[in-house]
């Protein structure tokens, strides 16, 4: 790229060639995550129609295949796009790694891989935060409602949680839907929460605290 080099030299830069570069990918950063330090222990949770199970590299290609619809990463933060296949190896390799960050494949009998939940823990404070999208084929069947609900009743009856929040963009009440069936409750919506494609976006804010949970 001679024009950038120009450039930079113009500005009287100096190349700095005793820098390298290094990159891990395709088997190598396979080989990383199985064999890298010890995962924190994700258990599997169940549902009437669903099991909810931490991912391995060997799910990399079903999570591709998913994510490949734009209306799921209208509705995320942070997911990169075009979503690729190193993108998911990538997160696979370091799911488990820290206590706090648990991440659930969600998968039913019949057609395997279909979503995916998060939760976010703050132990000093009690809380739980949440984030989670589902493939475009399985909308409008109640399958994250239940995926939540179970995620929930693990943080207040497993981890001894206080609160779970989570929120959605308000362009986005299909999960608001699904909040409201796992029992959480709407508590007002952050004007300009967050900035996405240069746009600020209000987040819709739902939580169930453990007093209510035990209602």
């Amino acid at each position: 790229n001679e024009p950038a080099i120009g450039f930079y030299k113009s500005l009287g830069a100096e190349p700095m060639d005793e820098w390298t570069v290094f990159r891990l990918d395709d088997e190598a950063l396979a080989q990383f995550g199985a064999t890298s330090d010890v995962r924190v222990p994700i258990p599997k949770l169940h549902t009437p129609r669903l099991t909810l199970r931490p991912g391995t590299l060997a799910d990399a290609p079903r999570i591709t295949e998913l994510l490949q619809e734009p209306r799921i990463e209208a509705n995320l933060a942070g997911l990169p796009w075009p979503y690729t296949l190193e993108d998911a190896r990538a997160h696979m390799a370091y799911v488990g790694k820290k206590a706090d960050e648990l991440d659930w494949l969600i998968e039913h009998s019949e057609h395997g891989v279909i979503g995916s939940i998060h939760m976010s823990v703050n132990r000093r404070h009690l809380g739980g935060y949440l984030g989670f999208w589902l493939g475009k084929d399985y909308w409008g069947q109640g399958f994250m409602a239940e995926a939540v609900r179970s995620v929930i009743e693990y943080g207040f009856d497993e981890l001894g949680l206080a609160r779970v929040g989570a929120e959605h963009y308000t362009h986005n009440p299909a999960s608001g839907r699904a909040m409201e069936k796992a029992g959480m409750i709407c508590e007002g919506t952050r004007r300009a929460a967050y900035r996405k494609k240069d746009v600020q976006l209000d987040a819709v804010v739902y939580g169930l605290a453990r007093v209510d949970y035990a209602r």
